[in-house]
Protein backbone atom coordinates (compact mmCIF):
# COMPACT_ATOMS: atom_id res chain seq x y z
CA UNK A 1 0.00 0.00 0.00
CA UNK A 2 2.92 2.07 0.91
CA UNK A 3 4.65 1.55 -2.29
CA UNK A 4 1.12 2.24 -4.21
CA UNK A 5 1.10 5.81 -2.62
CA UNK A 6 4.88 6.50 -2.93
CA UNK A 7 3.94 5.95 -7.15
CA UNK A 8 0.78 7.68 -6.94
CA UNK A 9 2.51 10.78 -5.68
CA UNK A 10 5.19 10.43 -8.29
CA UNK A 11 3.01 10.26 -11.09
CA UNK A 12 1.13 13.25 -10.26
CA UNK A 13 4.06 14.97 -9.21
CA UNK A 14 5.70 14.41 -12.85
CA UNK A 15 2.71 15.65 -14.61
CA UNK A 16 2.39 18.55 -12.57
CA UNK A 17 3.92 21.50 -14.53
CA UNK A 18 3.62 19.76 -17.45
CA UNK A 19 0.55 20.73 -18.70
CA UNK A 20 0.71 24.05 -20.12
CA UNK A 21 3.18 25.79 -22.84
CA UNK A 22 3.33 29.30 -22.91
CA UNK A 23 3.85 30.99 -26.47
CA UNK A 24 4.76 34.53 -26.67
CA UNK A 25 5.33 37.42 -28.93
CA UNK A 26 8.53 39.58 -28.12
CA UNK A 27 8.35 42.88 -29.76
CA UNK A 28 6.08 45.07 -27.94
CA UNK A 29 4.43 42.18 -26.03
CA UNK A 30 7.85 41.15 -23.94
CA UNK A 31 10.35 43.98 -25.09
CA UNK A 32 9.94 47.83 -25.58
CA UNK A 33 10.30 47.99 -29.55
CA UNK A 34 7.63 50.91 -30.58
CA UNK A 35 6.23 48.86 -33.35
CA UNK A 36 4.31 52.30 -33.69
CA UNK A 37 7.78 53.58 -36.03
CA UNK A 38 8.86 51.15 -38.02
CA UNK A 39 12.16 52.84 -38.37
CA UNK A 40 12.52 53.16 -34.31
CA UNK A 41 11.55 49.70 -34.45
CA UNK A 42 14.15 48.15 -36.35
CA UNK A 43 16.36 50.02 -34.89
CA UNK A 44 15.26 48.46 -31.10
CA UNK A 45 15.12 45.02 -32.87
CA UNK A 46 18.66 44.99 -33.19
CA UNK A 47 20.38 47.04 -30.19
CA UNK A 48 17.90 47.19 -27.59
CA UNK A 49 17.18 44.78 -24.87
CA UNK A 50 14.39 47.00 -22.66
CA UNK A 51 11.36 44.98 -21.65
CA UNK A 52 7.96 45.67 -20.27
CA UNK A 53 8.34 45.92 -16.12
CA UNK A 54 7.72 42.63 -14.60
CA UNK A 55 7.43 40.52 -17.58
CA UNK A 56 10.74 38.76 -16.61
CA UNK A 57 9.63 37.96 -13.21
CA UNK A 58 6.30 36.72 -14.62
CA UNK A 59 7.99 34.36 -17.29
CA UNK A 60 10.04 33.26 -14.48
CA UNK A 61 7.62 32.45 -12.06
CA UNK A 62 5.60 30.60 -14.61
CA UNK A 63 8.08 27.96 -15.83
CA UNK A 64 7.99 27.39 -11.81
CA UNK A 65 4.39 26.97 -11.87
CA UNK A 66 2.69 24.58 -14.53
CA UNK A 67 4.15 26.18 -17.35
CA UNK A 68 6.89 23.73 -18.47
CA UNK A 69 8.21 24.97 -22.10
CA UNK A 70 8.21 28.63 -23.24
CA UNK A 71 8.54 29.71 -26.74
CA UNK A 72 9.08 33.13 -28.40
CA UNK A 73 7.60 33.62 -31.20
CA UNK A 74 8.82 36.72 -33.43
CA UNK A 75 7.77 38.34 -36.85
CA UNK A 76 11.51 39.84 -36.87
CA UNK A 77 14.14 38.80 -38.62
CA UNK A 78 16.43 36.08 -37.97
CA UNK A 79 18.82 39.09 -38.43
CA UNK A 80 17.83 39.84 -34.83
CA UNK A 81 18.53 36.72 -32.93
CA UNK A 82 21.88 37.52 -31.55
CA UNK A 83 20.69 40.25 -29.63
CA UNK A 84 17.33 38.40 -28.60
CA UNK A 85 19.65 35.21 -27.03
CA UNK A 86 21.14 38.26 -25.39
CA UNK A 87 17.95 39.66 -23.92
CA UNK A 88 17.09 36.03 -23.18
CA UNK A 89 20.37 35.63 -21.03
CA UNK A 90 19.95 38.82 -19.39
CA UNK A 91 17.02 38.38 -17.81
CA UNK A 92 17.11 34.63 -17.01
CA UNK A 93 14.51 33.52 -19.27
CA UNK A 94 14.13 29.38 -19.55
CA UNK A 95 13.20 29.77 -23.21
CA UNK A 96 12.76 26.22 -24.50
CA UNK A 97 12.84 27.54 -28.23
CA UNK A 98 13.07 30.97 -30.03
CA UNK A 99 11.19 31.14 -33.64
CA UNK A 100 12.46 34.21 -36.35
CA UNK A 101 11.72 34.88 -39.44
CA UNK A 102 14.14 33.72 -42.01
CA UNK A 103 14.33 34.95 -45.59
CA UNK A 104 11.60 32.72 -47.33
CA UNK A 105 8.87 33.56 -44.39
CA UNK A 106 9.82 37.28 -44.91
CA UNK A 107 6.50 38.08 -47.00
CA UNK A 108 3.68 36.83 -44.97
CA UNK A 109 3.33 37.20 -41.28
CA UNK A 110 0.27 35.83 -40.49
CA UNK A 111 0.83 32.73 -42.15
CA UNK A 112 4.09 32.08 -40.89
CA UNK A 113 3.25 32.70 -37.25
CA UNK A 114 0.21 30.41 -37.55
CA UNK A 115 2.64 27.57 -38.86
CA UNK A 116 5.08 28.04 -36.03
CA UNK A 117 2.37 28.31 -33.28
CA UNK A 118 0.94 24.78 -35.16
CA UNK A 119 4.08 22.88 -34.90
CA UNK A 120 4.72 23.30 -31.36
CA UNK A 121 1.16 22.44 -31.07
CA UNK A 122 2.18 19.03 -32.77
CA UNK A 123 4.75 18.56 -30.45
CA UNK A 124 3.62 19.20 -27.37
CA UNK A 125 0.33 17.75 -25.35
CA UNK A 126 0.17 20.51 -22.97
CA UNK A 127 -2.89 23.65 -23.27
CA UNK A 128 -1.43 26.53 -24.90
CA UNK A 129 -1.59 30.26 -23.17
CA UNK A 130 -1.07 32.79 -25.83
CA UNK A 131 0.93 36.12 -25.41
CA UNK A 132 0.68 38.59 -28.42
CA UNK A 133 -0.01 42.95 -28.46
CA UNK A 134 -1.94 44.70 -30.98
CA UNK A 135 0.59 46.77 -33.03
CA UNK A 136 0.50 43.66 -35.80
CA UNK A 137 -1.46 40.29 -36.55
CA UNK A 138 -1.40 38.42 -33.13
CA UNK A 139 -5.23 38.87 -32.51
CA UNK A 140 -5.83 37.65 -35.41
CA UNK A 141 -3.46 34.66 -35.49
CA UNK A 142 -4.22 33.67 -31.80
CA UNK A 143 -8.28 33.50 -32.92
CA UNK A 144 -7.81 31.53 -35.94
CA UNK A 145 -5.48 29.13 -33.97
CA UNK A 146 -8.27 29.05 -31.24
CA UNK A 147 -10.31 28.64 -33.85
CA UNK A 148 -8.70 25.00 -35.48
CA UNK A 149 -7.62 24.17 -31.74
CA UNK A 150 -10.33 25.10 -29.55
CA UNK A 151 -9.53 22.41 -26.59
CA UNK A 152 -6.09 23.46 -26.71
CA UNK A 153 -5.72 26.83 -25.89
CA UNK A 154 -6.17 28.22 -22.22
CA UNK A 155 -5.85 32.04 -22.79
CA UNK A 156 -4.97 34.62 -25.24
CA UNK A 157 -3.61 38.20 -23.79
CA UNK A 158 -3.23 40.88 -25.93
CA UNK A 159 -0.84 43.80 -24.64
CA UNK A 160 -3.08 47.08 -25.17
CA UNK A 161 0.08 49.37 -26.97
CA UNK A 162 -1.87 50.46 -30.07
CA UNK A 163 -4.37 52.34 -30.61
CA UNK A 164 -6.19 49.29 -32.15
CA UNK A 165 -9.55 47.82 -30.86
CA UNK A 166 -9.63 44.43 -29.31
CA UNK A 167 -11.68 41.91 -29.21
CA UNK A 168 -13.49 40.73 -26.43
CA UNK A 169 -12.92 37.48 -27.40
CA UNK A 170 -9.26 37.47 -25.88
CA UNK A 171 -7.71 39.23 -22.74
CA UNK A 172 -6.67 42.90 -23.16
CA UNK A 173 -3.76 43.99 -20.67
CA UNK A 174 -1.89 47.33 -20.15
CA UNK A 175 0.80 45.08 -17.33
CA UNK A 176 2.46 42.41 -16.52
CA UNK A 177 0.58 42.41 -13.59
CA UNK A 178 -2.81 41.58 -15.15
CA UNK A 179 -1.06 38.98 -17.14
CA UNK A 180 -0.74 37.19 -13.61
CA UNK A 181 -3.88 38.45 -12.04
CA UNK A 182 -5.72 36.04 -15.16
CA UNK A 183 -3.75 33.52 -14.42
CA UNK A 184 -4.33 32.87 -10.55
CA UNK A 185 -4.27 29.66 -10.54
CA UNK A 186 -0.55 29.60 -11.66
CA UNK A 187 0.84 31.56 -9.09
CA UNK A 188 0.63 32.09 -5.39
CA UNK A 189 -0.80 35.42 -3.70
CA UNK A 190 2.92 36.37 -2.98
CA UNK A 191 4.50 35.66 -6.39
CA UNK A 192 1.40 38.21 -8.29
CA UNK A 193 2.68 40.87 -5.63
CA UNK A 194 5.96 40.40 -6.21
CA UNK A 195 5.25 41.48 -9.60
CA UNK A 196 2.94 44.19 -8.84
CA UNK A 197 5.76 45.51 -6.33
CA UNK A 198 8.51 45.23 -9.16
CA UNK A 199 5.72 47.37 -11.28
CA UNK A 200 5.57 49.83 -8.86
CA UNK A 201 9.32 50.44 -7.87
CA UNK A 202 9.74 51.56 -11.48
CA UNK A 203 9.23 54.42 -13.70
CA UNK A 204 5.26 54.27 -15.46
CA UNK A 205 7.13 54.86 -18.59
CA UNK A 206 8.52 51.33 -18.08
CA UNK A 207 4.95 49.74 -17.96
CA UNK A 208 3.63 52.39 -20.80
CA UNK A 209 6.11 53.80 -22.84
CA UNK A 210 5.50 57.27 -24.06
CA UNK A 211 4.31 55.95 -27.84
CA UNK A 212 1.78 52.99 -26.52
CA UNK A 213 -1.78 53.57 -25.59
CA UNK A 214 -2.64 55.24 -22.67
CA UNK A 215 -5.83 54.82 -20.37
CA UNK A 216 -7.81 57.68 -18.26
CA UNK A 217 -10.27 55.56 -16.78
CA UNK A 218 -10.05 52.58 -15.32
CA UNK A 219 -10.60 49.18 -17.11
CA UNK A 220 -11.22 46.56 -14.41
CA UNK A 221 -13.68 46.44 -11.99
CA UNK A 222 -13.50 43.27 -9.93
CA UNK A 223 -12.95 45.22 -6.62
CA UNK A 224 -9.30 43.56 -6.49
CA UNK A 225 -7.25 45.61 -4.15
CA UNK A 226 -4.04 44.99 -5.66
CA UNK A 227 -5.46 45.99 -9.17
CA UNK A 228 -7.66 48.50 -7.73
CA UNK A 229 -3.82 50.38 -6.96
CA UNK A 230 -2.20 49.23 -10.28
CA UNK A 231 -5.09 51.17 -12.20
CA UNK A 232 -4.40 54.33 -9.89
CA UNK A 233 -0.83 54.82 -10.79
CA UNK A 234 -1.87 53.42 -14.41
CA UNK A 235 -4.41 56.23 -14.64
CA UNK A 236 -2.92 59.38 -13.20
CA UNK A 237 0.30 58.64 -14.81
CA UNK A 238 -1.32 58.89 -18.19
CA UNK A 239 -3.92 61.84 -16.99
CA UNK A 240 -0.36 63.63 -16.48
CA UNK A 241 1.20 62.76 -19.66
CA UNK A 242 -2.18 63.86 -21.56
CA UNK A 243 -2.19 66.98 -19.51
CA UNK A 244 -5.97 66.22 -18.56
Amino acid sequence: MFKLIVLLFISTTVSFGANYILVSDLDDTLKVTNGKKPLKAFKNMLRSRKIYAGMDILFQQLSLADVHSTYLLSASPNLARKNVNKLVKKYNLDIKDIYLRKLKEIFNKKKYKIAKIEKILNSNDGKVILLGDNYGEDEQVYLEIRKRYPTRIHKIFIHNVGQKNISKDVISYYSSYEIAYHLDSFLTQEQKQDILDNILSKKMNETIPYFANCPIVNWNNDGNASMDLLQEKIVNYCKKQLKL
